[in-house]
């Protein structure tokens, strides 16, 4: 019936194949691009700028982390 009969099993490995990498390259991307940060004065300075914390809060919280 098939014309090419290992051309079905040859096209499953590559397509595998090529899922894997395309997958390994998305997982390494994102691991690379999303920054979980713990620096203190960046998560203060992200709140501030995300509106969470008014400017008084945010200088308190300033002073005390730099102290």
């Amino acid at each position: 019936m098939y014309m090419y009969p290992g051309l079905n099993f040859i096209s499953m490995i590559l397509f595998n194949g090529l899922f894997f990498i395309i997958t390994v390259v998305l997982v390494l991307w994102l691991a690379k691009n999303i920054k979980l940060s713990s620096d203190p004065i960046k998560i203060l300075d992200s709140r501030y700028a995300k509106g969470e914390i008014t400017k008084k809060e945010y200088i308190e919280i300033k002073k005390d982390l730099q102290n």
